[in-house]
Parts: structure tokens; C-alpha cells; sequence
């Protein structure tokens, strides 16, 4: 008769090693994300094999679950579990920003670019496009300007930022939305280094200067 659910998630911690590979194989085939809760504590054990697998685990079942599922990773000293948990924030629809507020606070570069692609989905009332405008990472500050909650005035705040990359971003979404520059900001911006293809439309808009010396 076979084993019950229970008496595998039992076996996870028996002393032979080989019955808690038997029991770990066996609830990966039972395939159930009810299960995943019993797999947390391998995040901390002491053979590698099985810490691997407890981030299979979370991989395979987090996302058919809710999103604080993630929350024992993104909260793990281990930085192999919270890269994890950031990685994973894509696979939820809804409100993620409960966990992606957590890997924001990371100092690890790659959980807060997830994340804060995270807090930018999730961003119903422009907070997060706010607060992550304001940060000295260019990829992060890039994501921001993608927000449908950038304004106008944020917009052009960037054209003076030192990252050319975020000028050029900052002019793509200003064209977007059919606002216009003026020929002085166009000429600066044109010496500054950014890429001439950047603020063709401007310039054709303004028939001016500028236009003269991109042509």
C-alpha cells in the first residue's frame, strides 16, 4: 500500500539519508503545492543537495500559490533563496508588491531590479514610481520611468541626470506622450552626448537650430 502524503513529509527529516531522498523524490512526484510548506526547512540544511532541491520546490509550487509564499524566501539570509523568490515575482498576476517590497531592501542589485520591475507592475497610485525615480541605480531609475504614473515634471527632471541612457529613456516616453522641449533644453541635451536619434521629433516639432545640426 502506498505511503501517505503525511508519511513523507515525516521522512523529510529522518536520520538515513537515503529514506529522505526517497521522500523528497516521492512528493515531487505527488506533485501537490500543499506540500511546499514542508520543504522550508531544507533551506537551511547542511547538504547542499537538499537545499537545491527545497529551491525546486518552491519554483515548481510557489506560483500556483499565493504570493506571501515567497515570503520565507525573500526573508532567507542565504542569497541563493531570496535571487529565488526575485525571480519568481514574474510568475504571480495580481499584487506582488508585499514580497517585492521586502527584495527592494536587499542589497543584492539583481533582487532589487526584479523587484522594483515588480513594485512598478504592481504600482496602482504611482507610489513606488515615486519613491523609485529617486534611486542613484540606473537600471532601477530606468524602470521607473517606465511607470504609467511618471509625470510630466519627472520626466523632465531626468534630462538633467548624468546617465545618458536615462535622458534617452526620459525623451522616449516625453515623445510618447507628444510633449515638447525647447530648442535651448534640445541644444544642451544634443552636447551633452545623448544619442541625436533620441530628439529627432523634437527638433522636427520645433523646426529650430537643432534640427540644423542633426541634419
Amino acid at each position: 500500500m502506498p505511503k501517505s502524503t503525511s508519511a513523507h513529509v515525516s521522512q523529510l527529516s529522518h536520520k538515513d539519508i537515503r529514506i529522505r531522498r526517497r521522500a523528497l523524490r516521492a512528493l515531487f512526484e505527488i506533485d501537490s503545492p500543499s506540500n511546499l510548506e514542508a520543504f522550508a526547512p531544507l533551506l537551511d540544511d547542511k547538504d547542499p543537495w537538499f537545499r537545491s532541491k527545497a529551491l525546486d520546490a518552491y519554483r515548481m509550487w510557489a506560483p500556483r500559490l499565493e504570493i506571501d509564499s515567497l515570503i520565507v524566501l525573500a526573508t532567507h539570509k542565504s542569497i541563493d533563496a531570496r535571487r529565488c523568490a526575485a525571480n519568481l515575482l514574474e510568475k504571480f498576476t495580481g499584487d506582488t508588491s508585499s514580497v517585492a517590497e521586502i527584495l527592494y531592501k536587499s542589497d543584492d542589485n539583481l533582487c532589487r531590479i526584479k523587484a522594483s520591475k515588480s513594485l512598478i507592475k504592481s504600482d496602482f497610485k504611482g507610489k513606488f514610481t515615486s519613491q523609485l525615480i529617486q534611486s542613484d541605480n540606473e537600471r532601477i531609475k530606468i524602470i521607473a520611468l517606465s511607470s504609467d504614473h511618471i509625470s510630466k515634471q519627472q520626466l523632465l527632471s531626468c534630462l538633467s541626470d548624468s546617465s545618458n541612457s536615462i535622458k534617452e529613456t526620459a525623451l522616449n516616453q516625453l515623445s510618447m506622450k507628444n510633449e515638447n522641449i525647447s530648442e535651448e533644453r534640445l541644444s544642451q541635451i544634443l552636447s551633452e552626448g545623448v544619442n541625436p536619434l533620441a530628439i529627432v521629433q523634437f527638433s522636427v516639432d520645433n523646426g529650430g537650430d537643432t534640427m540644423v545640426r542633426l541634419a
